[in-house]
């Protein structure tokens, strides 16, 4: 198994804004969660940032997964650059 890297304490923002963002795909998965896993391992391992881009994540049930850790005000990776004020 691959161990998490150490996260950078969060960055807070007030929010003004919410940023909804959507699959292009079909949504075919059975694992929800194994989806999220993937998604992080994109942001992280993929692109160098400290967590998944996101706030949150909802699957088609209509669970809810924190994405970036810190809950409800933390500065995003969501918005092309433009994250204050922002949570996607």
């Amino acid at each position: 198994p691959q161990a998490c890297p150490a996260a950078a304490p969060p960055s807070f923002t007030t929010v003004t804004h919410l940023v909804v963002h959507h699959s292009a795909g079909a949504s075919q998965a059975s694992d929800w969660a194994a989806v999220v896993r993937s998604i992080w391992n994109l942001h992280v391992r993929g692109n160098g940032w400290d967590d998944i881009g996101y706030n949150y994540l909802i699957d088609p049930e209509g669970v809810l997964y924190q994405g970036r850790a810190g809950g409800d005000g933390v500065l995003g990776a969501h918005f092309s650059g433009v994250n204050s004020g922002t949570m996607g």
